[in-house]
């Protein structure tokens, strides 16, 4: 009997060591698309009327890529502190006027309109990186779904870019004393570059697959402020609202003692 008794505990052992330690540190690597947010339009200093409302930048821009690379480190079964980098880009930009693009044009030839020398569109994209912490509220520890909360700050580096093709179509075809007669050069994006601080919180909801690997979903909201300074005319001003939906998957690795 005293020998099945030591036997037994024997077996136990392991087990109870195993639940007294916990997976200390975790990379995770998660992609998906972010769409803009807010108000499609801005009103110019000339602005009379509707009529006069101009497309916004930030907010036109369509659903782009988005992806954070991490490294967890748990503090608690509940808290843990992120360090990220992530990427939101977007390569197409649209606003319509009586159901044509603004990005669209097409060069008339100047003696006879009813031919098209040239047409296409225009380009604008957004690149947005930013480095960042952000802390995790996870709710049920130890469970195979766990369902967290997050909060990151972070800073943004932020640049657009517009590809003026119609000045250039126009300075192929030798037409630029029409279309740019004094000479300013190509139209540039009403802002440029910014650096700047970011929040992102959202929810997420953790599925675990073994000791050592999880696979996640996660939401939230950027929100990455913009100086008005670096806009064309302050009237532009905006900040880079967007939605997040990401999906994901975190290794861990470094166990220790329970915390």
């Amino acid at each position: 009997m005293k020998k099945q008794c030591i036997l037994s505990l024997l077996l136990l052992v392991p087990l109870a060591l195993h639940s007294q330690f916990e997976q200390k540190i975790s990379v995770s690597l998660s992609g998906g698309l972010f769409f803009t947010l807010g108000a499609s339009t801005y009103r110019p200093d000339y602005w009379s009327s509707s009529e006069d409302d101009q497309p916004r930048q930030i907010s036109n821009y369509q659903p782009g890529a988005d992806a954070m690379l991490g490294i967890q480190y748990n503090l608690n079964r509940h808290i843990s502190i992120q360090l990220d980098g992530a990427v939101l880009y977007s390569g197409q930009w649209y606003y319509e006027e009586d159901g044509i693009s603004v990005l669209y044009y097409n060069i008339d030839d100047p003696d006879n309109d009813e031919i098209s020398l040239a047409s296409g569109d225009n380009e604008l994209t957004l690149m947005n990186i930013a480095i960042g912490i952000t802390p995790k509220y996870y709710i049920r520890p130890g469970k195979r779904v766990n369902p967290f909360l997050f909060a990151g700050f972070s800073l943004n580096f932020t640049s657009t870019s517009f590809k003026d093709n119609e000045w250039q179509a126009y300075s192929d075809l030798g037409l630029l004393d029409i279309h740019d007669p004094d000479g300013d050069g190509p139209d540039r994006a009403n802002i440029e570059s910014n650096s700047g601080i970011g929040f992102f919180p959202g929810i997420g909801l953790d599925l675990a697959l073994g000791d050592r690997l999880s696979l996640f979903l996660l939401s939230g909201v950027h929100l990455v402020l913009l100086n008005e300074e670096n806009f064309y005319t302050p009237e532009q001003h905006e900040n880079l609202n967007a939605f997040s939906a990401q999906a994901g998957i975190r290794v861990s690795f470094v166990k220790s003692k329970d915390l």
